[in-house]
């Protein structure tokens, strides 16, 4: 069920007096946005208090600063709130702001005046009916899928139509990698088979409900849950996902509800929910985002977005979508169901700037009907790309598997296989990750609003950045003096768990200085010591074992010769 759904917060700057058409709506959740962050209790000096370390090693990493908009909203504000007898439900650091429950209008005005307050946006608490085609799970397992492994079972096309299995071959299941999955819920995931190893190998570092704070996480959806198989199932046989070995957070921003006539209604604050689950992805320093929500229109039309707003900016999720962008994380997104519909266009986030896009195609390589087109309303491409959407293999019960269709299926096999590459290049950026995807995607050269670049080939993009990566290595190395240290320095194994040894080959080395340094110049480890085994000279190090995941710095000195090479921690 790809929820892409349509949301409006309708922006009102007003004076905090309150429209007709407002009033209208009755019973409210607003958000009010805050106009600094000043009495706040958290610092810059001190990143740690408000993100993880390995949030702050992803930052580094990537050379990106830690500014005002990392730091969380001031409680000296929400708690303002709270003393005018409203109900904070959530608050955004990004958005600086926060949404509160307002039970009768008339108390909108105990906000007027309020000099840290810019405005308020009404977030009507019931929305519309939803109108978009939601991703169906289908009962029946008769497909066109032609299985021809026995390992990855009947998920081996949706993996092998991008060589993806080229990267599991080479040993990038992703392991080490952090992926945050926003969804509406994960229920009956705990009794998956496909996800036991997940479970026992405490692969699920968090699991939080951002829209009810009493609630759990595997509340009543299942949607969840079918997402997660794709990407972490590890069922020989039956189901291997795109990224089995990696782990993962599961965030509920999503509150779907059904009322007594049946239908399924929404909540337009759940684009602020994704914003806030986004924020907590990246303070827990998760590597890559998996949304499979969207939103774009209502039967309650004064709710609608326009497409003039998917210019990637206009919108809340769209907003939260770049900033992620800007931490240094992988946003991967579902375009939508509306490739059919009366709405056809991509809905957002997927509109945002510099994140994957993923439409659905089929076992054919033709797009589903389904699938949203582009572009975005600036005129960029959208989809960036696509993956198998339609008849999408995943597991739908605690011993059961199926076919599913909807681009909430096509975007996490994309989440996954990118968490496998980032594996085996940690030292390249987001940006770049995204960029060799794209650049090695089948239609690169001849882009379309339909299918984006259409299909990544993952072989090529590990090619293209393993290329990459070895002129880098070559251009950060220098050898001065009569010894040629390049050609006779080797470290194994690069990239490394913290475990290592330089051989520094059969020359003969005399008083021999061996350094390294974090990537932001911090000495780790002197030692002249060199353990001689036959006639190679050879340092064992263990030195990195307890140290971040990150770049490292190996200095080595020996007379006039000198050699620096960087070391990456994974």
């Amino acid at each position: 069920m790809t929820k892409i759904l349509c949301l409006s917060l309708f922006l009102s700057f007003f004076g905090f007096i309150i429209s007709s058409a407002q009033q209208r709506l009755g019973p409210d959740i607003y958000m009010v946005q805050f106009t600094d962050k000043n009495y706040n209790s958290f610092s810059l000096s001190k990143p740690e208090e408000f993100l993880s370390e390995r949030a702050l090693t992803r930052r580094n990493n990537q050379s990106i600063n830690i500014d005002e908009n990392d730091l969380p909203v001031s409680i000296a504000y929400t708690d303002s709130l709270k003393q005018l007898g409203f109900d904070v439900l959530q608050s955004s650091k990004w958005l600086n702001a926060a949404i509160i429950y307002v039970p009768n209008d008339s108390l909108l005005q105990r906000l007027h005046g309020k000099s840290y307050l810019i405005g308020i946006k009404s977030a009507p608490q019931k929305a519309a009916v939803i109108s978009t085609q939601n991703s169906k799970i289908l009962e029946s397992t008769s497909s066109s899928i032609v299985v021809s492994s026995e390992y990855y079972g009947k998920s081996y096309e949706q993996l092998t139509i991008h060589n993806g299995t080229y990267l599991h071959s080479n040993g990038y299941f992703g392991k080490g990698m952090l992926i945050a999955v926003l969804d509406g819920g994960f229920s009956g995931a705990l009794d998956f088979s496909s996800l036991q190893t997940l479970w026992t190998e405490n692969r699920v570092v968090l699991k939080r409900d951002i829209v009810d704070k009493t609630g759990t996480t595997f509340y009543k959806l299942a949607h969840g849950a079918n997402v997660l198989s794709i990407m972490a199932g590890n069922y020989e046989g039956r189901i291997v996902g795109s990224a089995p070995e990696a782990s993962y957070a599961l965030i509920r921003t999503e509150d779907a509800h059904t009322e007594s006539s049946g239908l399924l209604y929404e909540y337009p604050v759940e684009e602020f929910y994704w914003v806030v689950g986004a924020e907590l992805a990246d303070s827990i320093g998760a590597d890559l985002i998996n949304s499979s929500l969207g939103y774009c229109t209502f039967n309650d039309t004064t709710l609608n977005h326009t497409y003039s707003e998917m210019d990637g900016k206009t919108t809340i999720c769209a907003q939260g979508a770049n900033t992620a962008t800007s931490k240094g994380m992988i946003v991967v997104v579902s375009t939508g169901n509306e490739g059919d519909g009366n709405w056809k266009y991509i809905t957002t986030p997927a509109d945002a700037k510099n994140i994957l896009a993923v439409g659905a195609i089929d076992s054919d390589k033709k797009i589903a009907a389904f699938s949203s087109r582009g572009p975005s309303a600036d005129g960029r491409i959208k989809p960036e790309v696509v993956a198998i959407g339609k008849n999408t293999f995943l597991q739908s019960g605690s011993s059961s598997f199926t076919y599913g269709n909807g681009t909430s299926f096509s975007a996490p096999i994309i989440t996954g296989l990118a968490a496998c590459l980032w594996q085996a290049f940690p030292n390249k950026t987001n940006k770049e990750i995204i960029n060799a995807i794209i650049k090695c995607s089948s239609q690169y050269n001849s882009p379309d609003t339909i299918e984006g670049f259409g299909i990544p080939n993952f072989q090529t993009a590990y090619n293209s950045l393993n290329s990459a990566s070895s002129d880098s290595s070559n251009s950060d190395s220098t050898a001065v003096g009569s010894i040629l240290y390049n050609n006779e320095i080797l470290i194994s194994p690069n990239p490394t768990d913290g475990k290592f040894t330089v051989t520094l080959g059969p020359t003969p080395f005399a008083e021999t200085q061996f350094k390294i340094f974090g990537i932001e110049g911090r000495l780790i480890l002197h030692s002249t010591k060199i353990t001689s085994t036959s006639s190679q000279n050879i340092i064992d190090c263990n030195e990195l074992i307890n140290k971040p995941k990150g770049i490292y710095i190996l200095q080595i000195q020996s007379g006039n010769s000198f050699y620096k090479k960087k070391i990456v921690k994974i």
